[in-house]
């Protein structure tokens, strides 16, 4: 009876840390969103969304590990609020490539590609702002 008391103690403990750190995801989002509304310069706006850029990948990492160690404890590979996770985790890490990959060329062409790019950020950290909330809140 001891013995499953921890483990029922330890598996929350992982769901809490999973739960805990992804709350974070928030913070880069709305930051860069706040951003790319109030910029002056197009060299400010890609310094402050650039640093924010670690701690996005961060998280990820850290949703990603404690994610798979909630996943293989109690077998919720099919779930599908798991997979909608693994399938939200999967669209924020390929947003962040493909900003990364238009920021280079929109970087050496011109205003207008900056303007797109803009554009797409936008469109981008909103997306994962709402995609946040709904997993985060349609979870509890």
């Amino acid at each position: 009876m001891e013995e499953l008391n921890a483990m029922q103690q330890a598996f929350s403990d992982l769901v809490f840390y999973h739960a805990f750190f992804s709350a974070f995801f928030a913070f880069p989002f709305a930051l860069n969103l706040f951003t790319l509304f109030a910029y002056k310069n197009f060299a400010s706006l890609n310094k402050k969304i650039w640093y924010t850029m670690p701690l996005i990948f961060f998280l990820l990492s850290i949703a990603f590990l404690s994610g798979i160690n909630v996943s293989i404890t109690q077998n919720l590979y099919t779930s599908p609020f798991v997979i909608g996770m693994w399938a939200y985790w999967l669209f924020v890490l390929c947003g962040e490539i493909i900003r990364i990959k238009i920021l280079k060329v929109a970087r050496r062409t011109n205003e207008q590609a900056m303007l797109k790019y803009v554009r797409f950020c936008k469109i981008l950290y909103s997306l994962n702002l709402l995609g946040f909330a709904l997993l985060f809140f349609g979870s509890h």
